[in-house]
């Protein structure tokens, strides 16, 4: 009964969506490895980037190459993805975003982006017999981002590296976890149980009522 649930999470499209705040990079700069449809984008700051695709699946590396003498100083990433809805099930939409920074540093020149998402499965028992059962799903993205700090880098080569033809490479790991979570909510009571109890109270509470006035 609770297999549509899983495949509508499954065919969900999931929209990814990296922003590169704060660098001189641009659309120019960039070249990707593993996926060629996406749309890059300069904010009206001047001074973000933003890369969006749509995922092909939930199994995906995507590698992004950014070459030029610039830095990040800081990386968001979007997750989204479309509300559905039949009868009885529920996928619900995903939208969640994540900003990685690190104060007075700047962004590592090869940060590797872990996003593990796991299903979420609420089933909601009816009060009825005859009734069907409720169930929503959606995703939960856990992220992280290693190294994230530049500071290394300048450890090791100093401020000169600014001035240098460098590349910056962004990888993504997009997977799904090896388990999923399942809340369940049922009646606290029956509604057969619920009239056996109330007649039941109704009968004791008139018997020693009517044993009471005997006395």
């Amino acid at each position: 009964e609770q297999q549509q649930i899983f495949d509508m999470l499954d065919s969900q499209q999931l929209n990814l969506t990296i922003e590169l705040v704060n660098t001189g990079f641009s659309c120019l700069h960039l070249k990707t490895i593993n996926f060629k449809s996406f749309n890059c984008s300069k904010k009206s700051n001047n001074s973000t980037v933003a890369i969006s695709t749509i995922l092909s699946n939930h199994e995906m590396i995507l590698q992004y190459n950014l070459t030029g003498p610039y830095f990040i100083s800081g990386l968001r990433i979007c997750l989204n993805g479309k509300q559905s809805i039949d009868n009885n099930y529920n996928l619900q939409s995903l939208q969640i975003c994540q900003f990685f920074f690190t104060e007075n540093e700047s962004l590592s020149t090869t940060p590797y982006v872990d996003i593990q998402i796991t299903k979420i499965i609420n089933r909601t028992i009816s009060l009825h017999a005859d009734d069907l059962n409720e169930y929503a799903g959606r995703w939960l993205p856990t992220l992280s981002v290693y190294p994230l700090s530049n500071s290394l880098l300048y450890q090791q080569t100093g401020d000169f590296i600014r001035y240098l033809n460098y590349q910056t490479i962004v990888i993504v790991d997009i997977h799904e976890s090896d388990f999923y979570v399942q809340n369940i909510q049922e009646p606290i009571i029956e509604p057969d149980a619920l009239i056996f109890q109330s007649v039941l109270f109704t009968s004791i509470y008139m018997f020693l009522f009517s044993t009471k006035i005997k006395l």
